[in-house]
């Protein structure tokens, strides 16, 4: 599957309910961010995941947390869909990314080209999804069963009986 077209550039803000729509070979995508609110400091117990004792980097910790606490960073969830003649045939998603992060002290400009990637593989696993949904439809459509070709004895079998007309028929 080839890549999404970059869609965020440096120095990009992103945003809750930010979304992308491409197509590629034959799917209509459908890219959503979501903010991940179930990434809490109380999820990283009294130590929280920054050291804000660490000799080295307490204070840029510091800056961190305090961003963080401010809401000028976010953890974020990109979902993307993938859709056929207007069916959602396929969904992937990854979850817990930080999205313009950002912190007082800190140089040059935000950076969340990193989403581009993620929504781009996102695509590739749910085009994947849709490629089997399709085939247990045809199949269900003409009363065969279907077996993803990662479980079946022989990947040509599936094919090889329903032209015979036998086999892999689910009416007795």
């Amino acid at each position: 599957m080839s890549a999404m077209p970059d869609k965020i550039k440096v120095g990009d803000t992103i945003d809750d309910g930010e979304d992308w729509n491409w197509d590629d070979r034959g799917y209509h995508f459908v890219a959503k961010l979501v903010r991940d609110e179930d990434s809490r400091e109380e999820d990283f117990g009294d130590g929280c995941c920054f050291d804000l004792k660490d000799k080295e980097y307490g204070e840029q910790n510091r800056a961190i947390h305090n961003a963080w606490m401010n809401a000028e960073w976010f953890y974020f969830g990109v979902v993307v869909k993938a859709y056929r003649c207007g069916l959602e045939l396929g969904e992937n998603s990854l979850w817990g990314i930080e999205g313009n992060f950002t912190y007082e002290g800190r140089e040059g400009p935000v950076d969340n080209t990193y989403f581009n990637e993620v929504m781009s593989e996102c695509a590739a696993e749910a085009a994947h999804e849709a490629k089997h949904k399709i085939h247990e439809l045809m199949a269900s459509l003409l009363n065969v069963e279907y077996a993803p070709r990662d479980q079946r004895d022989d990947g040509r079998q599936f094919h090889q009986n329903r032209r015979k007309g036998y086999a892999t028929s689910t009416s007795s």
